[in-house]
């Protein structure tokens, strides 16, 4: 259910035959002002938010003229209300209410029902549930022939059973065929306004309104600017915008779905990436994290039976976040081919968790080809250091073990890194682990963390002795080994004048495997005229 704001609503009921408030969006104070002076009375600042509640949560303001309008939208503009940033308000006329109604109607998809549903009461404003249990005499509910439709004759004969006078009903009238009118033609799930209000001059306005359009129509109403149809309290996220334009939008191939739930990190605080397999056991493995106190980053779904390369880009965009560890919870006994999740697993952690030693990565994969996942991934992830565990069916319904095994995971992971990072923060006040120096045209660096034993280079069984051997035989003799590391052999000062081709060094590290050594050569000017011809 794609949401789309009260301004936009608006729009559409006028169109429909509804009368609503005169006004406009702005999205500085300078546009509020100027849409203040042509309406010429009080208006409403009201925060363009998908939230209930904006009154008494401070996102809706009342100014009597364009320079207080001013000062409240700038108030209003960037603030958060419910937690949500307001980018937009929507400056209308201040009505003067005499009574307030409520209109509504639903998509009632049970057995008995499966047809649109009108809500009509006689009190509107935030409680019109508690209407309902208080006062049922003044909530009436009728089912909509999904072939016939609601028609004005009908509105009249509903209004007439709920005792509304006959000259406030031939008001009423056109704004609930209007409502009805607007939830055919755009796909609704839900419209409803809230309130619907009769005010001192006997006219009745569309005070506010709440429109969600079905997710899978969305692609008939371009002018309505959604851009992730999905039902979401705020607008999406960079992250969202990418994953549903490159692997939901026009993939149908099972589903790919990603969704942060948080949008802003914290440094000192630590998030797990999650990655779900169906719906409900997923659910559960989620709640057992949380229950923890360990806060999800995200909440992924790739259940369906979705090709490897769509489940690779979900898992590529849990990891574009800044993540302590990567929970999989597929427990469920799926009718889809498990191994395809295992060779996305495979290919996308060998790519995000090479440098990220002992990372924690707790995996729930059951149903079919479970075994043959499982061993995959096993093979697959072969010789990367990671804090892994896999899991089967057996554990399907314990969701509760593997929230456990990702919290011991983490915690373990937490507090190496923590000791790594003391360690790095000594050996850098010490002046750093790498060799620095600077020859005629270049600047050398050799980081002495990454100068480890080659694996596969036999005759040089370091990057060290590599680059040893390139200086030797194509420069001058400048370094030397000491403690299996490159040293200088000579003076800094020496070192400048000498060097001749030690941009064989870094080939040569490169070339065992290694990436120790970097050289960087100064070219003063070049980037600024790249600059100028772009």
């Amino acid at each position: 259910m794609a949401r789309i704001f009260e301004y936009q609503g608006k729009q559409l009921l006028k169109r429909a035959g509804a009368k609503v408030p005169e006004g406009g969006v702005a999205s500085n104070p300078e546009e509020a002002r100027e849409i203040t002076r042509k309406i010429g009375k009080g208006v409403a600042i009201k925060a363009q938010i998908w939230a209930t509640g904006r009154l008494k949560a401070g996102g809706i303001k009342f100014a009597s003229d364009p320079d207080e309008a001013f000062a409240m939208t700038k108030d209003i503009l960037g603030s958060k209300i419910k937690g949500l940033v307001v980018k937009k308000v929507l400056v209308e006329e201040r009505l003067d209410v005499l009574h307030e109604y409520y209109a509504g109607i639903v998509v009632n998809a049970s057995m008995k029902i499966k047809a649109p549903v009108l809500v009509l009461s006689t009190e509107g404003g935030t409680k019109v549930e508690e209407v309902a249990a208080r006062n049922p005499e003044r909530v009436v509910k009728y089912i909509i022939d999904p072939i016939d439709g609601l028609a004005p004759a009908d509105v009249d004969r509903i209004l007439k059973e709920m005792g509304i006078e006959p000259e406030i009903s031939i008001k009423i009238n056109p704004m609930i065929t209007a409502l009805y009118t607007l939830f055919k033609e755009y796909d609704a799930t839900n419209a409803e306004i809230n309130p619907f209000v009769l005010t001192t001059e006997g006219h009745i306005y569309a005070a506010d309104c709440h429109v969600s359009i079905d997710d899978n129509s969305v692609f008939r109403h371009p002018e309505l600017g959604i851009k992730v149809p999905r039902d979401m309290e705020r607008e999406p996220t960079q992250l969202e915008q990418l994953a549903w334009d490159h692997i939901e939008e026009g993939d149908y191939r099972g589903t790919g779905y990603f969704a942060q739930m948080i949008t802003d990190f914290k440094e000192e605080e630590n998030y797990v990436g999650f990655h779900g397999i169906g719906g409900g056991g997923s659910m559960l493995g989620a709640a057992a994290l949380i229950s923890r106190g360990i806060k999800i980053a995200n909440y992924a779904d790739t259940s369906g039976d979705p090709p490897a390369s769509k489940i690779y880009k979900v898992i590529k965009a849990i990891f574009s976040q800044p993540l302590s560890a990567y929970a999989v919870v597929g427990a469920c006994l799926a009718n889809q081919e498990q191994w395809y999740h295992a060779f996305a697993i495979v290919k996308a952690l060998r790519e995000e968790l090479a440098d990220r030693s002992g990372f924690p990565v707790v995996i729930l994969l059951a149903g079919n080809k479970e075994k043959e996942a499982i061993r995959i991934i096993e093979k697959g992830l072969k010789g990367l250091d990671l804090r892994m565990e896999l899991y089967g069916r057996d554990h399907i319904y314990n969701s509760d073990f593997i929230g456990e095994r990702v919290e011991i995971l983490m915690k373990e992971y937490l507090n190496e890194e923590h000791l790594n990072k003391k360690a790095t923060e000594i050996r850098m006040a010490m002046g750093g682990n790498k060799l620095e120096f600077a020859t005629r045209s270049m600047k050398t660096t050799i980081d002495y963390d990454k100068c480890e034993p080659a694996k596969n280079n036999t005759s040089n069984p370091s990057c060290g002795f590599a680059c040893v051997k390139a200086d030797r035989l194509y420069d001058r003799g400048i370094l030397r080994i000491e403690g299996n590391r490159p040293v200088l052999a000579v003076s800094e000062e020496a070192a400048h004048k000498m060097s001749n081709e030690s941009l064989s060094w870094e080939y040569a590290c490169n070339a065992v495997g290694m990436s120790a050594v970097a050289i960087t050569i100064d070219f003063p000017g070049l980037e600024a005229y790249r600059k100028r011809l772009r």
